[in-house]
């Protein structure tokens, strides 16, 4: 892990998207996937934004994007949008996904979607030194209907010093909400505390969970494969591991 006073990068690719078939269209994963680059641009990331991206153009984002890892990097996925799991794997829903019935479903979301797990690989084949991997896309995808518990996510195993958020718990689902007319129930209350100078990602998160369930909503659940503390924004910095 980092010490105080080295000069690693950190690297966030940032993905939103609203643009599915009117009957799943979305409202706010555009204003997240925005607000959350900005927020993590305000702690010196080095930002990379995705917006109704179609498949070919989120594939490039993900090549593009890994080619630059370096070993001593933070880096920060973070997709808004809708996702479905299918075999134990995530799912990543592209703009235009529309499932037409004109082969399996099966079929059609292997061909048409972004396997979450093969982003992570992506990013981790690079062995940056740590990985945040933000999923904010258990909302409900009315067209798939015939695939078993296809509410919700997956668990992803992650590798060493990676942490893996979900906006909600396995097998459950979030609706396309908001209580302050801009950004979904999750991102909202993340935005809230990511910028927070001297606390470390997992207590960032404990804090966002707390105010998740005071609310009433769905918990957030993560699992973490950090071995350190990581500071992402610290004023304080001696005897801490950090990026800032």
């Amino acid at each position: 892990m980092a010490l105080s006073g080295t000069s690693e990068r950190k690297l966030a690719l940032v993905i939103g998207i609203n643009d599915y078939p009117d009957d799943s269209k979305l409202n706010y994963c555009i204003n997240d996937a925005t607000d959350m680059g900005n927020k993590l641009k305000s702690i010196k990331f080095d930002i990379t934004t995705g917006t109704d991206c179609k498949k070919d153009e989120f594939n490039h984002l993900i090549e593009k994007f890994a080619e630059r890892i370096q070993s001593n990097d933070l880096i920060l996925f973070y997709f808004a949008g809708h996702g479905n799991q299918f075999e134990d794997k995530n799912y990543l829903l592209p703009a235009g996904y529309n499932y037409d019935h004109s082969t399996s479903e099966r079929k059609y979301i292997k061909e048409n979607s972004i396997c979450a797990q093969y982003v992570l690989h992506k990013i981790t084949a690079k062995r940056p030194q740590v990985t945040i991997f933000i999923l904010d896309c258990c909302r409900f995808y009315v067209k798939m209907r015939s695939i078993k518990s296809h509410k919700g996510l997956a668990a992803i195993k992650g590798p060493p010093e990676s942490l893996i958020i979900f906006s909600c718990g396995f097998d459950q689902g979030t609706v396309d909400e908001t209580q302050n007319e801009r950004n979904g129930i999750f991102t909202e209350h993340l935005l809230n505390h990511i910028t927070m100078p001297d606390q470390d990602v997992e207590t960032i998160l404990q804090n966002v969970a707390r105010d998740i369930k005071l609310k009433g909503f769905p918990l957030p659940w993560r699992a973490s494969c950090l071995t350190e503390k990581v500071y992402l924004a610290a004023e304080s910095l001696e005897g801490k591991s950090i990026y800032s």
